[in-house]
């Protein structure tokens, strides 16, 4: 996994998250979902990019992106990384939508 392109994005965009470079961080966010394909990466960077989103009170912008996590169909969610993500996904959907 570390020497997909899509690992190495993603793990950029959290370094620049965590050193308050937001816009270029969600930049490389989307990019990632424009540019694969890849379950696991898509997921991944939803997750991420939908915290950030919700974080700065873009909520509606946030449940578009995360609302995309359970129509991927993605074929290992027994994977933990996976698994964990999705749940994440979910947990974050219901808090948006109020449930």
């Amino acid at each position: 996994m570390a020497d997909d392109p899509a690992g190495s994005a993603l793990q950029k965009a959290l370094l620049l998250l965590d050193h308050g470079r937001a816009e270029r961080a969600e930049s490389i966010l989307r990019g990632i979902l424009d540019e694969t394909s890849t379950p696991l990466w898509q997921v991944r960077a939803r997750v991420v990019l939908g915290e950030h989103l919700n974080g700065q009170g873009r909520h509606d912008e946030a449940l578009a992106v995360l609302a995309e996590v359970p129509r991927l169909g993605v074929p290992d969610a027994d994977d933990d990384v996976v698994a964990y993500e999705i749940r994440r996904a979910g947990e974050l959907l219901a808090r948006l939508r109020g449930a």
